[in-house]
Parts: structure tokens; C-alpha cells; sequence
């Protein structure tokens, strides 16, 4: 009957139409809501993800267009690159072609958040001086070990399944040490091969976050300065170097690169083969420390000197531990061991957090 049609259409209707139900019309509006707002949280994180990759591409410059600078060889300079050298307070950064970063650029703003990222306990008594950009356009040898680099990346991305693992890691040393890696690479002199014993044989760099491992591994200048490198890392396929290793070289074809750790790692290690072609020194950063200056001859802590740090360890280590501090030092003094591996070995000895503690707690200048 027509009666009966009309409620098979009303009926067809309401169920088309949810708003007709109030509890439909409830669980609508909450599954929109809910909706929304996974929507809302994904654009979030794509956006905030997008905001970094920015950021990294900013620092990650890869040189592919070369600067027009010129190389003088003794002849007369130009009124424009004198002007340029003589504004440059930092003669001996200018001198190797390095350029001075403005601090209101956003490169050197990223740079500066890095380095203050990593150095826990100094990040309030640090300042950065000055940052420094390798131009390797003005030398022939640098311009080759960036391609050296550029093609080493093409190649580990090929091997690691289009990802080279590509990183930033800072290494810390004397100012001159810096200057020789910078023209002449890492195995330019036996000063800055940093053969760091403690985890394997190669350059030791430290992870981007953390910035006061290589910061610690530093020596002021005649200026009161202090220097770090910056450097682009191809890590390819990493593998774990035990504490006391003497492997020098990758364990198998499998890997490229050694860590101290897989999952939180504070050293990189590249093998001695790869040294300047797996490592792209990139920007010098100059700081300074109000702690205490340090001995030109004995490693100082940029809080307290050596001996110190030994007398107050042993009061909270075992004999056997300072047995090993002792002799340690001791290597260092008869020119044994570098710097560098002197303090990587203090720090595996001790702890990481025991050593924060104490340097912490302790602020009383000595003389040595």
C-alpha cells in the first residue's frame, strides 16, 4: 500500500541520513574530531621534519659550486682580497683559505646550537669566538680530496642500499694540528694522526651531540683560544671496536667504519685507509673557556690538572683503575701516547659519568 511504501522510504532515509539519530550523529562527530586531529599531528611532524632536513642541508654544503677566489703565489694581491685578508683578525684561518662566517647568518647560528648542544657541563662557560669555513677551491690537493669525498659518498650509497650514513663529528686538537689536517690532511704528520688505542686504530671523532668529547681534547693557543673541527663523516655500515683494540682495519667487506657503540655512540673511528677520503674537515670553530688555562706540557682538564684528578679518582676507584690512570699518565709525560689517546683512555677507565661529576665539583685553579 502506499502507506507502507511511504515507511520503507522514511525508514531508508533515516538510516542515509545519520544526523536523524542522535547517537550516530555523537559518533560522527567524534570520529571526525579524532580524525582531525591524527591529520593534524602528521602534518605536524612532516613539516617539523621537513624544518630539519632543511637545517641539515644548510650545513651539509657540498661545494658543487666552486668560488672564484683567487690562488696568489707571491704576486701582488688585489686591492679587494687585501681588504678581505687584513679584515680577517684571524690571519693564520685566512692565510689557508678559510672564510669568516657571520654570526647573523643562519649557517653559523646552526653551527653554534650544535656545539652548545653537546658541551654539558662547559656550555655556560664556553664562547664561540669565531667559525671558520674550509674553502677548498683555493688549493688544488683540498679540491681533490673533496672529490675523493664526494665520490667515496656515491659509492657507499651503492654498497649500503642508497644510504652512505653520512654524519657530522667533531675532532679537537692544538691549533697547528688543525691547520696541518686542514691543508695537508690527516696524515700529514704524526702530531694529528690521533691513533686513539682505546677503541681500535684510526681518526677518533666524536657524534655531533656530543661536542665536549672533542672540546676536552683541545689546547689553548698563544691567544687564550681554543679550536675544533667540524667535520662531514662517511660511516657506511659501522661495527662495534671493543675498549683496548688494536684493529686497524674493517673486519670484514661488510663494514666501513667503527663505533664504541651501536646504539648511543660517542666515537666514530675511521680506519687509517680512509682518513682523507672518508673525512671532509668542513668548518673550523673557535671558543674560549673561563676555566683555568692549561699547561702547555701536561694535560689539564679545562677544570683541574692531571695529578688531581688522579688523587681524587682514587679515593672513589679501585687500586687496579689507578694503577691504570698512573701508568697512563706516565706514557703521556715519556711521549708514549698522544693527548688525544690519553684522554680517551682516562675516560673509558673512569666513566663517562664519574668524570662529569668531578669536574663538575671542582672549579679551584692549580698550577702545574
Amino acid at each position: 500500500s502506499l502507506g507502507h511504501k511511504q515507511n520503507q522510504i522514511w525508514k531508508l532515509c533515516s538510516s542515509a541520513y545519520p544526523y536523524k539519530n542522535p547517537k550516530l550523529l555523537c559518533f560522527a562527530i567524534f570520529s571526525f574530531l579524532l580524525a582531525s586531529s591524527f591529520l593534524f599531528l602528521f602534518a605536524y611532524n612532516i613539516v617539523f621534519l621537513l624544518i630539519l632536513k632543511m637545517e641539515q642541508i644548510l650545513i651539509e654544503d657540498e661545494y658543487s659550486v666552486i668560488s672564484d677566489e683567487t690562488v696568489f703565489d707571491g704576486a701582488e694581491e688585489s686591492d679587494a682580497t687585501s681588504l678581505h685578508f687584513k679584515s680577517n683578525e684571524y690571519g693564520c684561518f685566512a692565510e689557508i683559505g678559510l672564510n669568516l662566517i657571520k654570526e647573523e647568518t643562519l649557517e653559523h647560528q646552526i653551527i653554534t646550537k650544535s656545539f652548545f648542544t653537546g658541551m654539558s657541563f662547559l656550555e655556560k662557560d664556553a664562547e664561540i669566538v669565531a667559525i671558520h669555513k674550509n674553502q677548498n677551491s683555493c688549493s688544488l690537493l683540498r679540491q681533490a680530496r673533496l672529490e675523493s669525498f664526494q665520490i667515496f659518498t656515491k659509492a657507499l650509497m651503492k654498497k649500503c642500499g642508497g644510504d652512505a650514513n653520512l654524519r657530522f663529528g667533531w675532532y679537537g686538537g692544538s691549533k697547528n694540528d688543525l691547520i696541518h689536517i686542514i691543508c695537508h690532511g690527516f696524515n700529514s704528520c704524526s702530531s694529528n694522526l690521533t691513533w686513539n688505542s682505546s677503541h681500535g686504530i684510526g681518526v677518533c671523532l666524536s657524534p655531533a651531540k656530543f661536542s665536549i668529547d672533542s672540546a676536552l681534547s683541545t689546547m689553548e693557543d698563544e691567544d687564550g683560544l681554543r679550536h675544533v673541527l667540524l667535520c662531514r663523516v662517511i660511516l657506511g655500515k659501522v661495527e662495534v671496536v671493543n675498549v683496548e683494540s688494536k684493529q686497524n682495519y674493517p673486519s670484514s667487506k661488510d663494514y666501513d667504519s667503527g663505533v664504541d657503540s651501536i646504539a648511543a655512540p660517542r666515537r666514530y673511528i675511521v680506519w687509517n685507509a680512509f682518513m682523507n677520503s672518508h673525512i671532509s674537515p668542513d668548518y673550523v670553530i673557535s671558543f674560549k673557556c673561563s676555566p683555568p688555562k692549561n699547561s702547555p706540557v701536561v694535560p689539564n682538564s679545562p677544570w683541574m690538572g692531571f695529578p688531581s684528578l688522579i688523587s681524587i679518582l682514587s679515593k672513589m676507584l679501585e687500586p687496579s683503575k689507578i694503577r691504570l690512570l698512573n701508568k697512563c699518565y706516565n706514557d703521556f709525560k715519556k711521549h708514549k701516547i698522544m693527548r688525544r689517546e690519553m684522554v680517551n683512555k682516562v675516560k673509558d677507565i673512569a666513566g663517562e659519568r664519574l668524570l662529569v661529576a668531578v669536574l663538575k665539583s671542582y672549579r679551584k685553579p692549580e698550577i702545574m
